[in-house]
């Protein structure tokens, strides 16, 4: 940032402008506000920055300077399609991160439902947040595992050790118990898998119910979809 405000040839973009009321850390290092006033109350350096209207009149508040710096420029939130092709864009990402898969039809429903049951925000935002506390309650349910399932795998693991060991030993009589100790705790795994409907694939489906469900702990009124 230092180097940025000694030459007039960069833009510098800051994408939360609150950055600039944090205050100068311990270590004596000066703050954002410290190296960038006295280049931008000079005109010596471009620089665009973004926040809330809300952020920026509690930030001329603070710092009336600011005000002096930076001509206001209100951009408004995107439409709903807009904002579909910057959900479908996205959408890889959060899938890799949260090893989920969206379905077809989340990211328009998840626009719709933003929109209108979700105060506070604009488009795209909250929608990304939407989508991304869904992903990541898609995730926590594939990852709690029911106690049973989990005592199961714990049991499988415990015998493979035990079996290891034994083959390490030349202990092979007590290596082929083990193994078909083993055998039979996978098949109790898996008809408990089958039983509360688990996979073993490393990605889930975020559905329109696990939207509804982030709403629904989000919405300030009762949500009826």
């Amino acid at each position: 940032m230092k180097a940025a405000a000694e030459t007039s040839e960069v833009i510098l973009f800051i994408d939360d402008l609150t950055v600039l009321l944090a205050v100068a850390s311990q270590s004596g290092s000066p703050s954002a506000a410290e190296i960038l006033r006295p280049a931008l109350l000079r005109g010596k350096m471009q620089c665009i920055g973004a926040c809330t209207p809300g952020e920026y009149t509690t930030l001329i508040q603070a710092a009336p300077w600011i005000g002096d710096c930076f001509r206001t420029i209100h951009v408004r939130p995107m439409d709903e399609e807009s904002t579909l092709r910057v959900l479908q864009a996205r959408k890889r990402r959060y899938e890799e991160f949260h090893r989920v898969t969206y379905a077809d039809d989340v990211l328009e429903y998840a626009v719709r439902s933003s929109r209108r049951y979700l105060s506070g925000g604009s488009l795209p935002g909250k929608v990304l947040e939407l989508l991304d506390a869904a992903g990541a309650r898609v995730k926590l349910r594939k990852t709690a595992l029911p106690e049973d399932v989990a005592e199961v795998q714990k049991r499988i693991r415990f015998i493979a050790s035990r079996m290891a060991t034994a083959i390490a030993s030349h202990e092979f009589e007590k290596a082929r118990f083990y193994s078909e100790e083993e055998r039979k705790e996978k098949e109790n795994l898996r008809i408990l898998k089958e039983n509360y409907h688990l996979d073993d694939s490393p990605s889930s489906i975020v559905s329109r119910e696990d939207v509804e469900g982030v709403i629904k702990s989000w919405a300030e009124y009762p949500f009826c979809p």
